[in-house]
């Protein structure tokens, strides 16, 4: 192999390297993140993962999984609804004024 050959793998496998360690980085800080969220608002989480599991384990394709996001849709527009008119913004969070 040539000089250039094995250069141009010490750059490709430094690359990597460096690159690695940032996902490993980027990880850790959004382990963090979620595990501060959990700590926050646990029945929250709950929820979430529970909502997750139901999608995930086909729960939408039965009946039950048809009404109960149709409830939620119909949940989300009357909060959206009633946000816009009390002149907030769907984007506002509840540490900035709003709580639902």
């Amino acid at each position: 192999m040539s000089q250039e050959g094995i250069a141009e793998i010490t750059r490709a496998s430094e690359n990597l390297r460096h690159d690695v360690a940032e996902l490993v980085g980027a990880v850790r800080r959004q382990r963090e993140y979620v595990t501060e969220r959990v700590r926050e608002r646990p029945a929250l989480a709950l929820g979430a993962a529970f909502t997750a599991g139901f999608i995930l384990g086909g729960g939408l394709a039965t009946r039950v999984g048809s009404r109960l996001l149709l409830l939620g849709m119909r949940l989300a527009t009357a909060e959206v609804a009633r946000r816009l008119v009390s002149g907030g913004e769907p984007g506002e969070s509840e540490a900035e004024g709003w709580a639902p």
